[in-house]
This record gives structure tokens, C-alpha cells and sequence, in this order.
């Protein structure tokens, strides 16, 4: 790639001519996610209480294309697939009362509303490599998040008394709700990383890349609702 050069006897042309600049490649990641939410509806979500941080995990799957602009430095392109998984939970902020059946004694009431993201997001993400050494390199650049589909999982469900349950003879009560109307259709996050790389065989090299995203827009239209995501991925490039 013209970094290295060694004469054996001066010549016309003592250099070697760039391979090509293009490199591809597909990758494998696991993502820890925090949702840091403080609402209480959103959308065909209402509750009478909040919804609060929660944490969870997803794999991606991903393709990368990279060009060489010069020896250190490539511009990047991903396209990775991956869920935004998590149930957030708003118990309601008060309670209420009802009579226990067999004594009947009020007792104090209290129930949650619970949901979850259930479709797929296409994550476009453009930025530049920095090769700090032959092996070790740093990454950014912007993210934009496009949800494929908009389908979610919701549920309300008795946090007290414990053994009270609804006319389906559950504690837990599916609310019939199919899709989130107010999910953003674009979203937008900075993303940073460090990565390694080794040539494993006739300049296809196999990598390793550490993550961080941080979305600077709200995952719904009317409602604060931001993720962090710190991934880990395992791939390999190859030129064409």
C-alpha cells in the first residue's frame, strides 16, 4: 500500500504502484443498551405514572465499506441491523383500592403499564478511521437510525396486590397495542470507537471494534427518550 518501500538496486522506478483503495466486510455484535426515558405517554403509550431508565442487550449484524484516502486515513461507511430491546415500566404514581374477595377487606392497589420495542433498526453510519499504528486504529462519525418497523409489545400488569389477577386469571393484561405512533422515523447519534485489525491472509484482515453511541434525538416525537449504546463487534475486510 506504498507505506513500506525497500531497494534492492536503484532503478527506473523505484516504487510499486497502490493497491486497490476500496476494502468491504461484513461483522457480528453484541450491544449493551440504556434507555434513559422520563415520560409518562408517548404516542398510543399512556400511563398514570413514569417511565425510567432501563438497561438491555441485542446483537447486530452489520457490512462495512471503507476507502483509503491516504496511508493513515479512510472514510467509513457501515449499514448494521439491530434491535433497541428493553421494556420500559411506568407504575402508576398513586395508589388506589379494592376489596379482597373472600374477607372483604380493602386492600391498596397499584398497576404498571409495560412496553418494548419489537422491530428492527437499520443503523447508517458515516464517519473516518485514524490508523494509530498498523494494527490499532480510532473511529467516529454520525449515526442515523431508520426503525424498519414500528411494532412494539404492551402490557399493564398488577404490581399490588400480588395475588390479585384480571378476569384472564392473570396478573398481566396485553393492551392491544400493535405499533408506537409517535416513534421518530430518523434518528441521529455520534459515534465513537477503537479498533484492531491483523492480516490473516492475502490482505483480507480480520478486526475487532469496541463502540460508543450516544443519540442526540428522542426516540419518539413528544417525549424525552434517549439511548446509549456500547457495542462490541468481531468482522473481517477484504479488498475487491
Amino acid at each position: 500500500a506504498n507505506r513500506y518501500q525497500y531497494v534492492l538496486q536503484e532503478g527506473k522506478n523505484a516504487g510499486c504502484g497502490e493497491t486497490d483503495p476500496w476494502e468491504y466486510g461484513i461483522s457480528l455484535g453484541y450491544n449493551y443498551i440504556n434507555h434513559s426515558a422520563d415520560f409518562s405517554s408517548t404516542g398510543n403509550i399512556i400511563s398514570n405514572g413514569k417511565f425510567s431508565d432501563v438497561y438491555s442487550s441485542s446483537f447486530e449484524f452489520g457490512l462495512i465499506a471503507a476507502y483509503r484516502i491516504d496511508e493513515k486515513v479512510n472514510l467509513m461507511g457501515r449499514l448494521n441491523f439491530m434491535k433497541y430491546s428493553g421494556e420500559l415500566i411506568a407504575p402508576d404514581s398513586t395508589f388506589t383500592s379494592v376489596r379482597n374477595p373472600e374477607t372483604g377487606q380493602l386492600m391498596p392497589f397499584k398497576e404498571a403499564v409495560r412496553f418494548g420495542l419489537e422491530g428492527v433498526f437499520t443503523n447508517i453510519v458515516l464517519g473516518v478511521e485514524y490508523l494509530l499504528t498498523n494494527n490499532f486504529y480510532v473511529l467516529g462519525g454520525m449515526q442515523f437510525d431508520i426503525p424498519i418497523s414500528s411494532s412494539i409489545k404492551a402490557t399493564k400488569e398488577i404490581v399490588t396486590p400480588p395475588d390479585y389477577v384480571y378476569s384472564n386469571q392473570s396478573n398481566t393484561i396485553d393492551l392491544g397495542l400493535n405499533t408506537l405512533s409517535s416513534l421518530n422515523q430518523v434518528g441521529i447519534s455520534a459515534n465513537v470507537g477503537l479498533g484492531f485489525r491483523l492480516n490473516v491472509y492475502n490482505s483480507t484482515q480480520a478486526f475487532l471494534e469496541t463502540t460508543v453511541s450516544q443519540r442526540l434525538t428522542n426516540m419518539v416525537d413528544d417525549a424525552n427518550w434517549t439511548v446509549s449504546v456500547y457495542g462490541i463487534r468481531a468482522g473481517i475486510r477484504f479488498p475487491l
